[in-house]
C-alpha cells in the first residue's frame, strides 16, 4: 500500500549544520554542499531519498538565489576552480513520457571563485530535475484530490526519476574537493588574507611586449599568457575595456584576420590558422583563464562571450 499524500509532501527532515560560525555566501555554498552530500548517501530507502530530493528543492533554490545576489562578498583569490563536468542542458522539451536525454561536457560555470561555483553547480543540478520534481507535487495533489492511489504510484515514479537525475548530474563533480576549496576561502574571507580590491591595493595591469607574449600582474603576483592565437584572443577581450565579446564576433574577426594574412603574405604562403567553431573559443577561453592563475578572476565567460573586469 503506498504511503499516504502527507508523509509524501511533509516537510523535509533532513538535518544539514546551520554553520553558525559562518556568514552570507560562506553559509549558504557550505549549506548546498552538507545537504548535496547527506542526500547522495545510500543508506536508506531508495524512496525516501528520493522524496528528500523533492522536498529541499524550494531550500537548494533559495541559497541558490542568495549566493547568486551576493554583490558584497569579493572573489576570494584563494583556490583555483575545481574542474566540473556535468550534464548539457537539453534544447527544448522532450515528448510525454519520453526521458530527458542527458550528455555530459567539461562545464564551464561562469563562476569566479569556488563559493559561488557551488551555487551554479546546484543551479544546474535543479534545472535538471525541476521537471519531474513539479510532476512528482502535481501527480501527488491529483491523488490527493482524487483519493486514488495509482497518481500518488506516478508521483513515486516522478520522485524517483528526479533522484536519478540528480545523481546523473552531480557525477563528475568532485564534493569532497569544492568542500575543501570553499572551507578555504571562507577562512581566507573572515582572516581578510584573500579579499580583493581593498583600499591601497596594487592595480592589475596588462602588457603586450609581442604578439606572442601577455604578461598580467598585480603587486608580486604575475601571469603570462603565450601564443600567438590566444594572445590575440586575449588582447581582443581585454581591449573591451570591461564589456561583453561574443564568441561569434570572435569567429569573425579571426577569419577576417586569416583572410588578411593571406593577402599580406601571398597565396603561395601557408594558410593561416582561423577557428570556424565557436566553442574553439571557449576552449580557448578556459586556457586563457588556467594560464591566468590567481588572477583567473578577472577573465569572465560564458557560453556566449567573454569579458575582462580588472576591477573584479
Amino acid at each position: 500500500m503506498p504511503d499516504a499524500p502527507e508523509k509524501r509532501m511533509r516537510r523535509s527532515r533532513l538535518l544539514v549544520p546551520a554553520a553558525e560560525n559562518l556568514s552570507g555566501l560562506e553559509r549558504d555554498a557550505t549549506w548546498i554542499l552538507v545537504a548535496l552530500r547527506r542526500l547522495l548517501r545510500r543508506s536508506q530507502r531508495p524512496l525516501d531519498t528520493a522524496w528528500e530530493w523533492i522536498h529541499l528543492f524550494d531550500q537548494l533554490l533559495e541559497s541558490v538565489r542568495r549566493i547568486n545576489e551576493a554583490k558584497d562578498h569579493p572573489p576570494a583569490m584563494v583556490c583555483p576552480l575545481v574542474p566540473v563536468r556535468m550534464p548539457v542542458e537539453v534544447a527544448g522539451w522532450p515528448e510525454p513520457n519520453e526521458p530527458i536525454p542527458v550528455e555530459y561536457e567539461d562545464r564551464d560555470l561562469g563562476a569566479i571563485d569556488n563559493r559561488r561555483l557551488v551555487g551554479r553547480v546546484a543551479e544546474v543540478l535543479l534545472n535538471n530535475i525541476a521537471l519531474y520534481r513539479s510532476a512528482a507535487a502535481n501527480a501527488v495533489h491529483e491523488g490527493q484530490r482524487q483519493g486514488s492511489d495509482a497518481p500518488l504510484m506516478t508521483a513515486d515514479q516522478y520522485a524517483l526519476k528526479a533522484q536519478s537525475l540528480a545523481r546523473c548530474a552531480l557525477r563528475g563533480v568532485d564534493l569532497d574537493a569544492l568542500a575543501q576549496a570553499v572551507a578555504a576561502e571562507a577562512e581566507s574571507s573572515r582572516t581578510g588574507s584573500g579579499a580583493l580590491n581593498t583600499e591601497g591595493e596594487a592595480r592589475t595591469e596588462v602588457v603586450f611586449p609581442s604578439d606572442k607574449l601577455a604578461i598580467v600582474s598585480n603587486g608580486r603576483t604575475r601571469s603570462e599568457i603565450r601564443g600567438e592565437r590566444q594572445v590575440w584572443v586575449f588582447r581582443r577581450v581585454v581591449e573591451a575595456a570591461g564589456r561583453d565579446v561574443a564568441w561569434s564576433d570572435l569567429r569573425e574577426a579571426d577569419i577576417t584576420r586569416a583572410g588578411e594574412l593571406l593577402l599580406a603574405r601571398g597565396f603561395d604562403a601557408p594558410t593561416p590558422r582561423s577557428a570556424t567553431e565557436i566553442e574553439s573559443f571557449r576552449r580557448m577561453g578556459r586556457r586563457i583563464r588556467n594560464a591566468l592563475g590567481k588572477l583567473g578572476h578577472h577573465w569572465l565567460q560564458n557560453g556566449q562571450s567573454a569579458r575582462w573586469d580588472s576591477q573584479a
